[in-house]
């Protein structure tokens, strides 16, 4: 996980390490809780004071640090951010607090510290349930295997399933990802229980007696039927590093891979080849032994160092943040990890620790609920260069997409407030959030005009303008009946020019140009046979900046100690002029008219960060999402083509 998120490019499945991780620590943690149930000394404090004294000392030490150095570095909201990701990391929750925060309007993971405390919430809810659980079985004289298995198949059923309709939700709920864990703890069983049955199935599987007739000594079958199986399982393993990205339906089946490979390298034992020769060299001794702090250092690392220049960090910081993670794993081992886990006083330790714990959970809960306490010098530093008292003045984007009115509602709540708008002069747009951010300038446009020109809209979270059935919008409809919803509006209504835009990169499931072009070029063909009168517009992409505008500029600001120019370069996301170059190239030898918002928004210089003199009036609200100014600077620039004549 640590190359994943330095180089993600060189690595990119790299994230299934966290699928990994769980295998590994099913099997630890279950093999420790068989052999004291079986040796009948098994004690639910011990066992819960045993992980405290674990896992709560470098959590305690990399949340306090990751507040201390938020303190200086951070702005309001993304303290307030921190701190509440805090407390849930105290809580061991933060996979709950990162699936309700999913969305358009999220921080850019990159720009959460503590993110990563997903996968050990995960961990521990585990341990919550899972022990108590098979100490109830064992009392009952229950063969253990059999609620490992069954709870291991409900869960992998469950993600199979949630992976379809809510990909967010199926990676960081732990119904759906307690099979990976339960995998481990089946091999555990399997190992002390049934050890050498176990192993005399998987020689034959490996070794079929109709293939393999020339008599084998028993030794050398088991030692070459372990280090086959070693070799299959790396193969796993790197398929899944090199395989699997970020645009597939992950876990789903595809996180078979790792979890597959990881279990077969356990069963596989010491005395493979891979594991003897590989996962036993030194280098990778220590970074086990290290694994679980540097687990936990390295991404705030990253992360404030991509926060420090608001962009991705150059190579050299890269490597520089990896070598400090390593530093402060090893520190953190010797002098805080070891001596606490294995000193005298367990148990004021143990209660120590776990009001310490609290304490760090409390300071965050108390950051996000004064949001972000502005005082700090940071909100100082903002506020001389935008010269204003309340840095959320200029960030109103459910207003102005309407949001609950015209923005992500049904099509009855859309009629009722007056979304759809019959009128021959109408406007109609038609696509996600960045549709619904088109929504001021289009109401300008037609108020300038005097033409009796009126506004729709129509527009859904995450809700492109694709006629598929296997994604899902914000609000659970499928894209095809978001858009079934939409092109009936435009039958009823039948307005002069629909507009199209949408969020066109960065989203996994359908971030494939040529997949869009062919998509929007069937959206186009149904809304002119639903609307024969109407001219169909697709609104480009407009410019995206790395985290938002607003850190970009801040980022211009204390580089160069002047305000930023009108139009920068600083910050831009250098993937979404390709895209708009490739609409322009593809769209308009399908007779689809094609607006470029990128070259209306920007010149050789770089794109609009204001649309006047006001430093506070910033052309977008975030990344991406265009502000009221903008959105009207846009159509003043593009008007001409929208009611142009329709393409022959």
């Amino acid at each position: 996980m640590l190359v994943f998120h330095a180089f993600p490019t060189v690595l990119r499945g790299g994230f299934v390490g966290v699928d990994i991780f769980f295998v590994i620590s099913g099997f630890l943690i279950s093999s420790i809780i068989f052999r004291s149930l079986q040796r009948g000394d098994f004690n639910f404090a011990a066992f819960y004071g045993h992980r405290t004294r674990r896992i709560f000392p470098a959590l305690i030490l990399v949340m306090a640090t990751c507040y201390g150095v938020g303190w200086f570095q951070l702005l309001p909201d993304e303290f307030r951010q921190l701190g509440k990701h805090m407390a849930a990391g105290a809580g061991f929750v933060q996979n709950f607090v990162l699936w309700r925060e999913a969305g358009y309007f999220d921080n850019a993971s990159e720009a959460k510290p503590l993110m990563h405390l997903w996968s050990l919430a995960i961990e521990e809810q585990f341990y919550l349930v899972f022990p108590v659980l098979i100490w109830a079985a064992w009392r009952r004289g229950w063969n253990l295997l059999t609620p490992v298995l069954a709870m291991a198949l409900l869960s992998f059923g469950l993600n199979l399933v949630g992976v379809r309709f809510d990909a967010v939700g199926t990676f960081f709920l732990p119904q759906t990802r307690f099979w990976e864990l339960l995998a481990g703890a089946a091999l555990a069983h399997a190992q002390l229980f049934r050890r050498e049955a176990f192993y005399a199935g998987v020689q034959r599987w490996l070794f079929p007696p109709r293939l393999f007739r020339t008599p084998v000594g028993a030794a050398d079958r088991e030692q070459a039927s372990r280090s086959l199986l070693s070799l299959l399982s790396l193969g796993l393993i790197l398929v899944a590093l090199f395989g699997i990205s970020a645009r597939k339906q992950f876990p789903g089946w595809w996180a078979l891979a790792p979890v597959a490979g990881a279990f077969g390298l356990i069963l596989a034992g010491p005395g493979a080849w891979v594991n003897r020769r590989l996962l036993a060299s030194r280098f990778m001794v220590f970074v086990g032994t290290i694994s679980y702090p540097l687990y936990l250092w390295h991404w705030p690392i990253l992360s404030f160092a991509r926060i420090a220049v608001a962009q991705t960090p150059n190579l050299a910081t890269r490597v520089g943040a990896m070598a400090l993670s390593f530093v402060l794993a090893w520190l953190t081992y010797r002098l805080i990890e070891r001596p606490i886990r294995f000193g005298r006083k367990q148990g004021s330790r143990t209660a120590g620790i776990t009001l310490l714990l609290a304490l760090v959970g409390y300071v965050g809960w108390n950051a996000y609920h004064r949001d972000g306490l502005a005082f700090r010098e940071k909100n100082k530093e903002m506020n001389a260069l935008y010269k204003i008292t309340d840095p959320y003045a200029y960030f109103d984007y459910r207003t102005l997409m309407r949001v609950g009115v015209c923005h992500s509602v049904t099509v009855r709540v859309a009629t009722e407030n007056g979304c759809i708008r019959d009128g021959t002069e109408g406007i109609f747009l038609w696509g996600d959030s960045y549709a619904a951010a088109l929504f001021s300038g289009a109401q300008d446009l037609a108020r300038r005009r005097g033409d009796g020109t009126v506004v729709s809209q129509l527009t859904d979270g995450n809700g492109p303008p694709f006629f598929r059935d296997d994604l899902l919008t914000d609000e659970g409809k499928t894209l095809a009946e978001a858009n079934g919803d939409r092109l009936e509006a435009v039958r009823r209504v039948r307005p002069r020019v629909v507009l199209i835009a949408w969020m066109a990169f960065g989203l996994n499931a359908y971030s494939d140009p040529a997949l869009a072009v062919a998509s929007l070029a069937e959206t186009v063909q149904r809304i002119k046979a639903a609307s024969p009168g109407s001219r169909v517009v697709v609104v480009g992409p407009v410019p995206e900046w790395v985290g938002s505008l607003q850190k970009q500029m801040i980022g211009f600001y204390h580089l160069h100690g002047v305000a930023p120019p009108v139009y920068m370069a600083f910050g831009l996301d250098p993937a979404i002029k390709p895209w708009d170059s490739y609409l322009q190239q593809h769209l308009p030898p399908l007779g689809i008219d094609y607006v470029s918002a990128y070259d209306a928004l920007c010149n050789p210089a770089g794109c609009l960060t204001r649309a006047s003199d006001r430093l506070t009036d910033l052309s977008a609200v975030d990344w991406g999402h265009l502000s009221r100014s903008g959105s009207v600077f846009l159509f003043d620039k593009i008007e001409a083509s929208v009611f142009a004549p329709p393409a022959p």
